[in-house]
């Protein structure tokens, strides 16, 4: 019961914070709904007893007049508060919504990859189950009135109609006790089911996915994923029909032995003059909205205790880890960004092996460095853990000699800038995309734009950058190549004013002339920032000031372009000679117009 209070208090201040008007309409129509059902009790008895014992129909008319005008009257007035209660609820799922998001946007990266967390996530993202909780709170409320009312009324009933209207309540919430139970079961067991084919149908319609679907005939085996996902959804949900369909038949047993024994008490009492025919009439109408009042009142109950389950889903989700911010005075100087890993070693989560063990490396203030190796080498990792996103499973990280977990979250943030292999554009104007949260300066933006060689693109559009990314939300929108939005993800990390700038596999998708240009072109605009380059092409390389080797998460080489040639046995050596008959020419280019300015 403690646990019930605690998260029916809970939900209340949380609803409350959010729209107030969403619980206090609530109020009013609980009350009405609580009335309502006497005015169909009520009247027709009278009705019928002035039709037996008078001559003169007035007062027949004056009730029925009376009964519908109430009737008409609280329907309306249940019509408009259910009206107003739709938009509110509607608000407040919105803002729901949003503050999901926000907390999702904010919680320890790691999480966002767990498993657990995304099923916690699929059940509480919507606001069904707090409605459901509301209704059945405000439910509960009401049937209180109408039942207490109704017992005033059954108060000269039969002994033997009152038992079996007990044995019947007792019975029906033992079963549908089990049936709240087995439903959240459901839910819990429901969700990774759901979001494999959520995820299988954003594929199907997503036309993003479009080429790679049609190039690869990949349709018949997206579909047969879907089939044979829904497939064992379907079979589980089978089981549950059939776990429902003998509960819910025992409960349909139940309530006709009720409605046998009550008939044939009544009927037995009118015929014999101990009641009259309008009170039958009166009886048999209180005694069904008593019963379904007192199951409504039952289920009510179990319906708030249910869906706490979700609540309780709901209190875990907001106590996430969020990434922490400690507030110091000590603030990240500006031009001078001196990065130090030391002893630095990392698991992911719900792994044994290490993704990086024991680095230790210095990287100098606006040096130019590239990280090379092998796929699973470690070289993303390595950004990762730069940018904080994970946090190492041994020893620390350094800016300025200052351990990266003593600086404020979001001003250690404000002095990286990163293109992500995996980076995304999103379905809004190109300005947009680049600016993101940055202030906005056409001036330094169209130069961006033309310094990363897509202003002859933008030029050509008609809405120029304010052309929207796919056509998602605007039909005006344009699908770029992949090199053309890669250069956007590169104009994002450059416009972004930080000290260091990492790219990630920045230019896999250009031709070599343009990984040429463009490689020539950043080593310019970014003279005077800390840049780290992530590639597998070595036409950076040779360029660089410093050269980092990774290989199954070790550091085992590092230097610049000459020291790590002079070894010939090198993993460095190795790997530049495979690609040098490709890059050699274009990497003396730049190698010489750097050192030239």
């Amino acid at each position: 019961m403690k646990k019930t209070l605690l998260n029916m208090n809970f939900m209340l201040r949380y609803a409350w914070s959010k729209d107030k008007m969403y619980l206090l309409i609530r109020i009013p129509i609980a009350i009405i709904s609580s009335l309502q059902p006497f005015i169909m009790i009520i009247y027709p008895a009278r009705i019928i007893e002035a039709i037996m014992n008078s001559n003169s129909y007035e007062r027949v008319y004056e009730y029925i007049l009376t009964m519908v005008s109430l009737y008409f009257v609280s329907g309306i007035l249940l019509l408009f508060l259910n009206k107003r209660l739709t938009v509110h609820y509607n608000a407040f799922e919105a803002v729901h919504a949003k503050v999901i998001g926000e907390k999702v946007m904010h919680i320890s990266f790691p999480l966002t990859e767990d498993s657990e967390v995304l099923n916690l996530l699929e059940r509480i993202k919507t606001i069904g189950y707090i409605e459901k909780s509301f209704e059945a709170l405000f439910s509960f409320a009401s049937r209180f009135i109408t039942i207490a009312g109704l017992i005033w009324v059954l108060s000269n009933v039969g002994v033997y109609i009152l038992i079996t209207i007990v044995a019947v309540l007792l019975i029906n919430i033992f079963l549908n006790r089990k049936l709240k139970h087995y439903n959240y079961q459901w839910e819990k067991e429901a969700a990774p089911y759901r979001r494999r084919n959520s995820y299988l149908l954003r594929i199907m319609y997503g036309f993003q996915y479009g080429k790679e679907i049609r190039l690869n005939d990949m349709e018949p085996y997206i579909v047969k994923k879907y089939d044979n996902h829904s497939r064992e959804y379907l079979n589980k949900m089978k089981r549950v029909g059939d776990k429902y369909f003998s509960l819910n038949t025992l409960i349909t047993i139940a309530s006709t032995i009720q409605l046998l024994v009550v008939h044939i008490s009544l009927t037995g009492n009118a015929i014999k003059g101990v009641i009259t025919i309008a009170e039958l009439t009166k009886f048999i109408s209180a005694i069904n909205s008593l019963t379904t009042s007192l199951i409504g009142f039952t289920n009510g109950f179990l319906e708030i205790r249910n869906n706490f389950n979700y609540v309780e889903d709901l209190i875990s989700f907001f106590s996430l880890e969020e990434e922490k911010s400690k507030s110091r005075k000590e603030l990240i100087c500006r031009q001078n960004v001196e990065i130090e890993f030391r002893n630095v070693s990392f698991i992911y989560p719900n792994t044994t092996h290490y993704a990086l063990e024991n680095i230790n490396v210095k990287i100098s203030p606006k040096s130019k460095i590239t990280i090379v190796g092998l796929n699973g080498s470690g070289k993303t990792t390595f950004i990762k853990l730069l940018l904080g996103l994970y946090k190492p499973t041994a020893g620390n990280i350094y800016i300025n000699g200052i351990d990266i977990n003593n600086y404020d979250e979001t001003e250690y943030l404000r002095h990286f800038s990163c293109a992500f292999q995996d980076f995304r554009m999103f379905a809004y104007p190109i300005r947009e995309n680049i600016v993101i949260s940055q202030k906005y300066n056409e001036s330094k933006l169209m130069s961006v734009i033309n310094e990363c060689g897509i202003k002859t693109v933008i030029d050509k559009l008609p809405l120029k950058a304010d052309t929207p990314i796919y056509k998602f939300l605007d039909d005006t929108g344009v699908e770029f190549s992949g090199g053309e939005t890669q250069k956007m993800a590169i104009a994002r990390a450059i416009y972004k004013d930080s000290e260091v700038v990492i790219l990630d596999e920045p230019l896999s998708s250009l031709d070599p002339l343009s990984e040429y240009n463009m490689y020539y072109n950043l080593y310019n605009l970014l003279r005077n920032r800390t840049c780290i380059f992530v590639s597998h092409r070595l036409s950076l390389a040779r360029g660089a000031d410093q050269i980092m080797v990774f290989d199954s998460g070790h550091l085992i080489e590092s230097g610049t372009h000459d020291e790590l040639m002079q070894n010939k046995k090198s993993r460095y050596a190795e790997m530049y000679n495979k690609q040098s008959s490709f890059y050699i020419a274009g990497n003396e280019g730049i190698r010489d117009e750097r050192k030239e300015n």
